[in-house]
């Protein structure tokens, strides 16, 4: 039988035992979390930006208001696709063979294919003038598009290319551009698209 003076070791013992995984328990508790080192990229998702809705026409005549929700939507495609390097958005509304169509294209593509993509602000587009628009009627259907030319002043931000590992490769200043954009409605096709991209300062151009 242990003597009174060995059960008090023990006692003591086991108390102080309990007290160190307690107090080791409540350090690993307020640890400060990992963080990465400040030197690091950050990583980038093209996941978290929301890919455009295009305007649904359906059939019947629009009017100005929907020309410019058409307008909106060409620029936010065009944010889009340089921000994510993934071009369809900006095909769907810009499919003709015009140069500014083709030239957007072809910078999409190139940003795709290397993998890289733009930091930026959103492009704006602003209408500054509407032509008068006109209805075209198919035969035998009730079905109507609408045919919109605007001119649209476009503000392009400061753009600066990143490639996969977010390292800087490239920046283009930020710019001011008039264009002539000539929009149809497609009932078939539930939306919009640029029929012809010109300059408007070209009077053989105009729309």
């Amino acid at each position: 039988m242990a003597s009174t003076g060995v059960r008090h070791a023990r006692t003591v013992l086991a108390t102080g035992v309990a007290l160190l995984v307690v107090l080791t328990g409540c350090r690993r508790g307020s640890e400060e979390p990992e963080v990465e080192p400040s030197g690091a990229a950050p990583s980038f998702d093209p996941l978290a930006f929301d890919e455009p809705e295009m305007p649904v026409v359906d059939g019947h005549g629009e009017r100005r208001a929907d020309v410019e929700k058409a307008v909106q939507y060409f620029a936010d495609a065009w944010t889009y696709g340089l921000r994510t390097g993934y071009s369809q958005p900006f095909n769907k509304v810009c499919s003709s063979t015009s140069k500014g169509c083709d030239e957007v294209r072809d910078e999409l593509v190139a940003l795709s294919e290397s993998g890289h993509h733009v930091e930026m602000d959103p492009v704006e587009a602003e209408v500054v003038r509407i032509s008068p628009l006109r209805q075209h009627h198919f035969p035998g259907t009730r079905l109507v598009a609408t045919i919109a030319p605007v001119v649209v002043e476009v503000s392009l931000p400061e753009r600066v290319e990143r490639d996969a590992d977010n390292q800087e490769v490239g920046r283009d200043a930020a710019e001011e551009r008039r264009i002539g954009l000539v929009f149809v409605s497609e009932p078939a096709y539930h939306g919009w698209v640029v029929y012809r991209w010109y300059d408007p300062e070209l009077a053989a151009e105009a729309a």
